[in-house]
């Protein structure tokens, strides 16, 4: 990899130290500069969540000249190429090997029409209670249900929560998005309710909320103070995240490894 300007993002409640202090020592003694102000390049120290978290944290940079390169630290990475007991061999490869670029996509959400948020792996609203919801695409109605809430996904989320719901993978498709239904109620007043679809790039989906108490989840993360009854997504196809890689792993691979737990 070229030598550049570059920060360290280490996960939450864990010290690591010790690796930020190594990888400044050395990458510093082959022309890198650790620069928090203007890096090109932000290490991530920890699992998949700390890499949510970097994207989201307001005090770092974003922007296309940015690249995120994963170290797991933390449970399944599944972004990581490198993990806890790697770390020469992680330092040896960003000094000698030309990273290959992963773009993943960035989605917008936007509540009541006038908040607009981000999100590149997925949103759930939730409760522990049944709301009563409308889901539209292209503000065409597409079905109606009473549930425990809705999550919306894109390509990078959906080998995530919405996986856990039965939802399909979705591989080597940056513009296709998804949700599904949480807990719908099937009865007589609800008997054809949709309860998942996928959804092209160019379309807005628009969920609206009629009643109920619920939590919004952005990315994983933990429960924000985000509040709203109308909810629109769509493809934010001017944005890109650039994920580095220093192995040559495939999508399906990367998939097999961590969801079957198999390896080639």
């Amino acid at each position: 990899m070229k030598p550049c300007h570059f920060a360290v993002y280490s996960k939450m409640f864990e010290n690591n130290t010790v690796m930020i202090e190594r990888l400044k020592k050395e990458l510093g003694q082959n022309g890198f500069v650790y620069d928090e102000e203007k890096p090109n390049l932000i290490i991530v120290l920890g699992g998949d969540g700390s890499f949510m978290r970097a994207i989201h944290d307001r005090k770092l940079p974003r922007g296309k000249d940015i690249s995120y390169l994963l170290f797991n630290t933390g449970h399944l990475g599944f972004y990581s190429d490198y993990a806890k007991g790697e770390e020469d061999e992680f330092i040896h490869a960003i000094l000698t090997k030309e990273p290959e670029v992963e773009y993943l996509p960035f989605f917008r959400f936007v509540i009541d029409n006038k908040r607009e948020h981000h999100f590149i792996n997925d949103i759930a609203i939730q409760t522990g209670e049944t709301v009563f919801m409308d889901v539209y695409v292209n503000d065409e109605p597409l079905t109606e249900s009473r549930c425990n809430g809705i999550v919306v996904g894109t390509p990078t989320g959906s080998s995530g929560y919405l996986l856990s719901l039965n939802s399909p993978l979705v591989i080597n498709a940056p513009d296709l998005y998804q949700f599904s239904l949480i807990s719908p109620c099937h009865n007589r007043l609800f008997p054809n309710t949709i309860t998942k679809a996928i959804i092209g790039g160019n379309q807005e989906l628009r969920v609206v909320i009629h009643e109920g108490n619920y939590d919004i989840y952005v990315d994983g993360g933990h429960k924000t103070k985000l509040k709203g009854h109308e909810f629109s997504f769509s493809h934010k196809k001017d944005e890109l995240v650039s994920l580095l890689h220093l192995k040559d792993i495939t999508v399906v691979s990367r998939i097999r490894k961590n969801i079957s737990g198999k390896e080639d």
